[in-house]
């Protein structure tokens, strides 16, 4: 019989029960900022702002993510998502929010 799964072959040996497979971005137990749409609107909103320089879609897409102020940002939103809102968390998210559209 031939494996149909796709992934790795130790990630393929885990029984995954049905209701696992049904399971969405907001029943994760953790945040993934990657492919996320927290980051797909902010590489939308930089790319808007013209902050990124020329060339392929997917490089300047990648030097954006690279950028210190958006890391800080994804740092925050995953914090956040994580964590829950404290006073703290909602502070780092408000300053990495600022810096990152320079207000």
């Amino acid at each position: 019989m031939p494996n149909s799964c796709r992934l790795p072959k130790l990630i393929c040996l885990k029984k995954i029960e049905a209701w696992e497979a049904e399971k969405t971005a907001a029943d994760m137990e953790e945040y993934s900022w990657e492919d996320s749409l927290s980051q797909k609107n902010m590489l939308d909103t930089l790319l808007r702002m013209k902050v990124a320089g020329e060339g392929e879609d997917a490089e300047v897409r990648k030097q954006l993510l690279e950028r210190e102020d958006v890391q800080d940002y994804k740092d925050s939103v995953v914090r956040l998502k994580n964590e829950g809102a404290s006073e703290s968390s909602m502070l780092q998210y408000k300053e990495a929010v600022r810096k990152v559209l320079n207000v």
